[in-house]
């Protein structure tokens, strides 16, 4: 295989990260708005539309835990949820307001995408790179708390908070 194929593999790689991150990403946002609404109907809630954006949604699925007497260490565990929840949509939302290229051929980073931070409407001429591997690692934290609005036990991967990147 040529040198010009092999970019071309990795590049559609890359392309297939991103994609599948944000595939993960709307599995996160439906996972919880369907824990809210079996929460709601199992503590005999009238039923409602889920609205609101993530931070919202987030808190309203805090308080209906809370109603529903767990633990104190299960109640740690959703904050952590909480948290990391945030953490990947600040991620998530730097790769799809951002997303400015891709680079397979880095001797030094590896493939990676590059993003501008804050976006294109309000540039502050920040960059920051995400390798392959930041990928999967934000795959896998957005997938731990899909899982946990499932059950909090399933909670079992976290975000290495040195990859976000504070706008």
């Amino acid at each position: 295989m040529n040198s010009q194929s092999q970019s071309f593999v990795a590049f559609a790689d890359l392309m297939s990260k991103v994609g599948s991150f944000l595939f993960y990403w709307s599995w996160l946002e439906q996972g919880l708005s369907t824990s809210i609404v079996e929460m709601r109907e199992a503590l005999g809630d009238q039923p409602k539309p889920v609205r609101g954006e993530l931070k919202k949604r987030l808190d309203i699925w805090s308080k209906l835990l809370e109603r529903t007497e767990i633990a104190d260490d299960q109640l740690d565990i959703a904050n952590a949820v909480v948290e990391q929840a945030l953490a990947i949509k600040a991620i998530r939302n730097i790769i799809v307001h951002g997303l400015w290229g891709g680079d397979t051929h880095s001797d030094t980073d590896g493939r990676s995408i590059e993003c501008v931070v804050s976006g294109y409407e309000e540039p502050d001429g920040k960059r920051v790179r995400y390798t392959l591997d930041d990928l999967e690692h934000f795959t896998q934290a957005t997938d731990a708390c899909r899982r946990a609005f499932i059950d909090l036990s399933y909670f079992n991967y976290m975000l290495d908070r040195s990859l976000a990147v504070s706008n």
